[in-house]
């Protein structure tokens, strides 16, 4: 369909010029870990490379010849869209970008579409003590970490605000990329 050739054109535009990639380098790792521990207080938080979340991109509703499925881009929140997940640095750059899941799946049903994924739960490229800060929304595993969820103790309720004082970043990349793009809301 015309609008999905058009995005994606738009998508692997900005990926080129940006260079956004996910590097897997270890001084490159180290140089991201110092930069997300600096903004960690009391620098407690060792290891985050990264931040996760999904954003929802309004569309038009898809047509039966764009989709076989147009029905699965109705989002949650009442309109068409597509999942765009992405991770970004200390600074709000992106560092992956991935349009995979129509606007009805969960951030943690596209989580296991994303090349991402495969990059770090299965081909485990992202060596050990390196992680990316998710929501609840995402798994806990060795390379990506989210909140304690449910009754917190003490300490669990600690780990939480320090790791959302490193997760607030993606937050802020996508409210300076849909603030440009007011467009995408």
């Amino acid at each position: 369909s015309t609008v999905y050739r058009i995005f994606w054109r738009v998508v692997t535009a900005i990926c080129n010029k940006y260079e956004i990639t996910q590097s897997y380098d270890l001084e490159e790792l180290k140089r991201l870990e110092g930069e997300f521990r600096s903004r960690s207080e009391k620098q407690v938080l060792a290891g985050c490379v990264g931040c996760i979340d999904g954003l929802l991109i309004k569309i038009r509703q898809p047509s039966d010849t764009e989709t076989a499925h147009p029905k699965r881009y109705y989002s949650r929140k009442c309109f068409h869209a597509i999942n765009i997940q992405a991770v970004c640095d200390v600074h709000g750059r992106f560092t992956t970008f991935e349009a995979r899941g129509p606007g009805s799946m969960s951030d943690k049903q596209v989580w296991k579409l994303l090349d991402l994924y495969r990059d770090l739960e299965v081909d485990k490229k992202m060596p050990p003590g390196f992680w990316i800060a998710g929501d609840a929304a995402y798994p806990c595993t060795e390379h990506m970490i989210g909140p304690y969820t449910g009754n917190a103790t003490e300490e669990q309720d600690s780990f939480n605000w320090a790791q959302s004082q490193l997760r607030i970043r993606i937050e802020m990349a996508f409210g300076k990329y849909v603030g440009r793009w007011g467009i995408l809301w």
